[in-house]
């Protein structure tokens, strides 16, 4: 606001907030033109001077004209260049009486201009007292701040602001000593003096906030400087009620601190928790914290049963290590085996690995019979049936037309054979002719010989 006409100008209870012009204070009264006889002469009484941020300027300028300040409040007020609450220069002066002035930046001073151009009474500064006005009876309140607001609501509603502690206490003609003067009312600042409107600045629940703009006058514990709890009541007068509490919450039955799917938000619930990762709300035994115990329950709710205190296996009936069937779950390993690789799990003798025997049975498991059966034998195929085998058939296990012994040198006759002789008369007989007409051995006495020249060997190899 800038006041450059001539004559007298009175702003009563006028507020002047967030002025944030980059030159040129909040209010302004000076010299128009250069012309020195248009002057103004301004008062101000019960006015609120808050976060003026020119970078010059300050809060008010004052220049070649006169200004009254009676009852006002300066607080959080800044400057790069100028004072933060006045300057005053080119002849102008300034009379200050009984108001509040806060500091709001220690990088620049509060004031500035001559000393003679300030004349100060009563007012209450905080946190130091600017050294040109020493010796003018000012005040220092060392209370000011302790109950100073600071939120940006005092410029969106300006007139609603605690009851600042600005009782002018130790004055006397030194300044050593006093008493308050206004009774229960503030001395200094916007909230005292004989304009402070009686029902604007009425608080009588003491909670710092005046009547009309407390939705519970009669109530300390309700204004809008109260942090809203969860209690059905508007606690912060902003007209909504628990506004501030939105968590959801879920009913937990079996009291073990995790609740079920069902929901509700707002305020807290006696027996209600903030999670819903309980998996069976009636079983304390069950919850996220529980052990998992092998009892074909989810106990620890993670989604899986037995897991790690359980076994996966095949049944193994007959002891042998090894099972046979499908993959089985038990609590107990007892009588599972790893692998289902068994082809007999009654036979506790037969299973992958076992010692094959000439027993007609596959103990291996490897699919054939008697393969590698540690008790094989040499054995001849006995194809007459007279207990003397011709063909050598190797290791085998005993069977149907096999014997141990071999040397019949005619396996399609009993009649002949190793055993009584009648072999070499038989080869006898066949090599010189016999009843042959032939002379010399026929070809059934050359097969003889040779017959009996690789039994000699196959002799001479057993004996090895």
């Amino acid at each position: 606001m800038a006041l450059a006409s001539a004559g007298s100008v009175t702003l009563t209870r006028p507020a002047f907030c967030a002025n944030t012009a980059p030159v040129g204070a909040a209010l302004a009264s000076g010299l128009q033109d250069g012309d020195s006889t248009t002057q103004v002469s301004v008062r101000v009484d019960n006015g609120l001077f808050r976060t003026s941020e020119a970078d010059s300027g300050g809060a008010v300028w004052v220049s070649g004209t006169s200004l009254t300040l009676q009852h006002s409040t300066f607080f959080a007020n800044t400057s790069t260049q100028a004072p933060e609450m006045i300057q005053v220069e080119d002849g102008g002066s300034v009379e200050l009486t009984r108001n509040l002035l806060l500091r709001g930046n220690d990088s620049q001073a509060p004031i500035t201009g001559a000393a003679e151009a300030f004349a100060s009474k009563e007012n209450v500064w905080w946190p130091t007292l600017p050294l040109s006005l020493a010796g003018l009876n000012p005040v220092l309140s060392a209370n000011a701040a302790s109950n100073y607001r600071t939120d940006t609501n005092y410029c969106a509603d300006p007139w609603v602001w605690p009851t600042l502690d600005s009782d002018i206490v130790n004055l006397s003609a030194d300044g050593s000593s006093g008493s308050d003067l206004d009774g229960s009312a503030p001395d200094a600042g916007a909230a005292g003096g004989p304009l402070a409107d009686p029902l604007i600045w009425s608080d009588s629940d003491n909670d710092g906030v005046a009547a009309p703009h407390d939705c519970a006058p009669e109530d300390g514990s309700v204004s809008p400087l109260v942090v809203e709890i969860c209690d059905g009541a508007d606690n912060d007068c902003d007209g909504l009620i628990d506004e501030d509490f939105t968590e959801s919450w879920y009913p937990d039955g079996d009291a073990d601190g995790y609740g079920s799917p069902a929901s509700t938000s707002g305020c807290p619930i006696e027996g209600w928790v903030t999670n819903d990762l309980d998996c069976d709300d009636g079983d304390t035994a069950r919850s996220p914290d529980a052990p998992e115990i092998c009892d074909e329950l989810d106990n620890n709710c993670d989604g899986k049963i037995d897991e790690g205190v359980s076994f996966d296996g095949y049944v193994d009936v007959d002891g042998d290590g090894f099972g046979s069937g499908e993959l089985r779950t038990s609590c107990d390993s007892g009588g599972l085996a790893a692998l289902n690789t068994d082809c007999n799990d009654s036979d506790s003798a037969v299973y992958p690995g076992a010692p094959e025997v000439c027993d007609g049975e596959d103990s291996d498991c490897s699919g054939v019979a008697d393969d590698n059966a540690l008790d094989r034998a040499p054995h001849y195929e006995d194809l007459d049936g007279d207990g003397i085998g011709g063909e050598f058939l190797g290791e085998t296990c005993p069977a149907a037309g096999r014997v141990a012994t071999g040397g019949d040198c005619d396996d399609s006759d009993p009649a002949i054979d190793d055993q009584n002789g009648t072999c070499e008369r038989q080869v006898y007989r066949l090599i010189s002719g016999g009843c042959s007409t032939s002379p010399g051995p026929g070809p059934a006495g050359l097969f003889l010989l040779l017959f009996l020249l690789r039994r000699q060997r196959g002799r001479e190899r057993d004996s090895h």
